[in-house]
């Protein structure tokens, strides 16, 4: 019964966070198509990336793009047995529920606009990080727990 409820816990968290991953990128569609400055340091901008990190591939073409998709769906694919796994031997794995979120609301964003919409920058004193979205935030986030998971041993 408790595998049940955890289960049922980890399906709500990860609906979560693809809904406000989502939600963020539609707002950021409607509302965001010009460069627009929210502090001194943040800036929001929709920019569409058919590549990866850092616009890596982005432009390389029909065949790239498929194959990135099906290397990203193996990616996913194997993150989740893993992820089944961990959850079986009593693990906590939120880290692993947030980068399989992360990874399928982008992928969603690709089958649908054919590249990630990205609209959150940072920059500082003319330095800019590359646009990016809440789901590369839960990517990096979620690797960061899985890290700190694997050097804690979190049995529960």
């Amino acid at each position: 019964m408790m595998q049940l409820i955890r289960g049922f816990g980890y399906a709500i968290l990860a609906t979560f966070f693809i809904l406000i991953d989502v939600f963020t990128k539609q707002w950021a569609l409607a509302h965001w198509q010009i460069y627009y400055e929210l502090t001194p340091w943040l800036f929001c901008e929709v920019t569409f990336n058919s590549g990866v990190s850092w616009g890596f591939l982005n432009g390389a073409g029909v065949y790239a793009s498929a194959l990135l998709m099906v290397v990203i769906s193996i990616i996913i694919v194997l993150l989740a047995r893993h992820a089944y796994a961990r959850f079986f031997q009593r693990y906590v794995i939120v880290g692993e529920i947030m980068v399989l979120s992360g990874a399928v609301s982008n992928m969603l964003d690709r089958l649908q606009y054919q590249g990630v919409i990205d609209f959150i920058g940072v920059h500082y004193n003319g330095y800019f990080w590359p646009i990016f979205n809440i789901a590369d935030m839960l990517i990096v986030g979620g690797v960061g727990l899985m890290f700190l998971s694997y050097c804690c041993d979190d049995e529960i």
